[in-house]
C-alpha cells in the first residue's frame, strides 16, 4: 500500500526491499542454478588446513572411537592448537574425522619455528629445511667436487618418488646441478655415515669416497 502510495500505477516498476531471509532465498537459488547450469568439472581436492599438535591428534581419535574425552591431564584448552590456518578453532571430532577422510601431513618446528620437516606432502627443499641440509654441508657430495654455491640442488638420499623418502633434513644431500642430473640418469644412490659421503653405481659398487673437509 506504501508503495502503491508513492508510485501510484507504476509501483510493480519498484520492487520492495528484500529482508535477510529473503536475500539468503536468492543467494540460494542463485548457487543453484549456476550448479544446474554448468558442465564443467574438476579433479582439485578442496584444501582446508588444520594446524594441531601430535597429542591433540591423538585425544581426538581417542575421543571419536571411545565416544567419550580422554583422561583430564595439566594441558587446559587454551594450550591446544587446534584451528585452522585462519585461527578458527576446531572441535576435536571435526579434527578426527578430517584427518580419518582428508590426506595428514607431519610437519616438524624446532623451538624457534622453524620448519625442519616437511614430511611427503611437499616434494622440494625449500626454506628452514633446505638450509638445515646445507649447514651439514654446503659443498656437493659428489667425490671430487669442490662446488659450492648459493644455488646447490638438494637432493633426496631416499629418493622421493622411487622409495618414498621424506622431504627431511636428514634425507638431503647438497649437489651441483651437474651431478645432481647425473645421479638420476646413471642411477647412483648416496648413503652418509659418520665417516662422509658415499656414493653407489647402480651395480652396487662404491665410487671413490668424499674426503670430509
Amino acid at each position: 500500500a506504501a508503495r502503491r502510495a508513492l508510485y501510484g500505477d507504476r509501483a510493480a516498476q519498484f520492487p520492495l526491499a528484500r529482508t535477510e531471509a529473503q536475500r539468503g532465498y536468492d543467494a540460494m537459488i542463485a548457487m543453484g542454478l549456476k550448479a544446474a547450469g554448468t558442465n564443467a568439472s574438476t579433479d582439485r581436492e578442496p584444501l582446508v588446513v588444520i594446524r594441531c599438535t601430535e597429542q591433540d591428534l591423538a585425544d581426538a581419535l581417542a575421543l571419536l572411537l571411545s565416544a567419550k574425552m580422554p583422561e583430564p591431564d595439566d594441558r587446559s584448552l587454551r594450550k591446544r592448537l587446534c584451528e585452522t590456518s585462519s585461527g578458527a578453532q576446531v572441535d576435536l571430532i571435526d579434527l578426527a574425522l578430517a584427518a580419518l577422510i582428508g590426506k595428514v601431513q607431519r610437519i616438524v618446528t624446532a623451538r624457534d619455528g622453524h620448519t625442519i620437516e616437511l614430511g611427503r606432502k611437499r616434494r622440494l627443499f625449500t626454506g628452514a629445511v633446505r638450509a638445515a641440509v646445507l649447514l651439514a654441508g654446503d659443498r656437493c657430495c659428489w667425490p671430487g667436487c669442490e662446488q659450492r654455491t648459493g644455488r646447490m640442488h638438494v637432493d633426496h638420499i631416499r629418493e622421493w618418488a622411487r622409495h618414498f623418502g621424506p622431504t627431511a633434513s636428514w634425507n638431503g644431500s647438497p649437489m651441483c646441478q651437474g651431478h645432481n642430473q647425473a645421479k638420476h640418469e646413471g642411477q647412483f644412490t648416496v648413503k652418509r655415515d659418520e665417516h662422509g659421503w658415499h656414493l653407489y653405481r647402480a651395480d652396487g659398487t662404491e665410487v671413490a669416497r668424499r674426503e670430509p673437509h
